[in-house]
């Protein structure tokens, strides 16, 4: 999670623990992210509603967005189930999606 106001960033994990490091745009121990109950329970909510967006896709990227204490999806890049990938077909059926 990043906050590109304040240029401070943190990871974490599916249980939302904080993780170690920092994202690659903002990776100095002085820029982490202050975790407090508010920022968990957005990471919470972003983590328990991923799944339904996600579907039975093999792989998708969701980006969540935090604007005026709501949480909205910002962006998803997505790839189809491979079974339904044409015989031979390498181009990825790579699909972005802005909200």
């Amino acid at each position: 999670m990043e906050d590109k106001h304040a240029k401070l960033s943190v990871l974490f994990d599916r249980q939302a623990n904080p993780l170690p490091g920092r994202d690659p745009d903002y990776p100095d121990e002085d820029q982490a992210l202050p975790v407090n109950a508010r920022l968990l329970d957005h990471v919470r909510q972003a983590i328990s509603i991923a799944p339904g967006i996600a579907g039975n896709l093999d792989y998708i990227r969701i980006d969540f967005l935090v604007t005026d204490d709501r949480l909205y999806v910002g962006a998803l890049l997505g790839r189809r189930p491979r079974h339904l990938d044409e015989p031979g077909d390498r181009s990825g059926n790579r699909t972005a999606l802005a909200a």
